[in-house]
């Protein structure tokens, strides 16, 4: 047998630390970090020819009815805020899991009147809604300036449509201009995402050449 060295590709400090040790390697997550995060491994065979490896790991939050309110974060500008006392006592424990979505449908990327301006994050648990005295909140940090009118919304899958919401999580037509979006109880296990107003369908910037021109050209 033998040993090569190897290395491992940098991960965000915000989804924690991996690391080499002895006989591996070790991933151990932030505290506060919740979602996926791709761990890729690289070295040199013996040709020295570069051979990457890779897996995903996903980090779930685990809860009891006395949990103590928390933030979590899982990256693209969001956080899912736990508070406490959200879990019934007859339910024992219960995992809250993130899943991030950067590719959709073209259906839940736009429509006549809203965009979607954020990846999609399918919020979970093991257990059902019912086993919940309240859900938790969700903020979304507005890092782009140019969102018209943005706010959070939830996909339907019913009716194949976002439904906006209100602070309070319920469904509202109303829209916040806000650095930081919240919705303070997500209203059940489902995607969200945010949404931005779209421009009036027309035609914009018409550039007519030569210019000036003539009835001959």
């Amino acid at each position: 047998s033998m040993t090569v060295d190897y290395s491992i590709s940098p991960i965000e400090e915000w989804q924690g630390v991996a690391e080499i040790v002895t006989g591996g390697f070790q991933f151990t997550p932030d505290a506060s970090f919740i979602g996926a995060v791709e761990l890729e491994i690289s070295s040199l065979n013996a040709n020295n020819e570069l051979v990457l490896g890779s897996g995903i790991v996903e980090v779930y939050e685990e809860i009891t009815p006395d949990e103590p309110e928390t933030t979590l974060n899982g990256g693209f500008g969001f956080e899912i805020n736990i508070p406490s006392g959200m879990l019934k006592e007859e339910t024992g424990s219960a995992e809250i899991s993130l899943n991030v979505e950067e590719q959709v449908p073209s259906l839940m990327a736009s429509g006549a009147s809203v965009s979607l301006a954020s990846a999609v994050l399918n919020i979970k648990s093991n257990k059902p809604e019912s086993g919940f005295n309240y859900l938790p909140g969700l903020s979304f940090t507005l890092n782009d300036a140019n969102l018209i009118d943005p706010v959070i919304a939830y996909w339907d899958n019913n009716k194949l449509v976002w439904i906006e919401l209100d602070e309070y999580g319920n469904s509202s037509l109303e829209r916040s201009t806000d650095v930081e979006l919240s919705v303070s109880e997500i209203p059940g296990w489902n995607q969200y995402g945010l949404l931005s107003n779209s421009e009036p369908l027309g035609v914009y910037d018409i550039d007519i050449r030569p210019n000036p021109f003539t009835p001959n050209n």
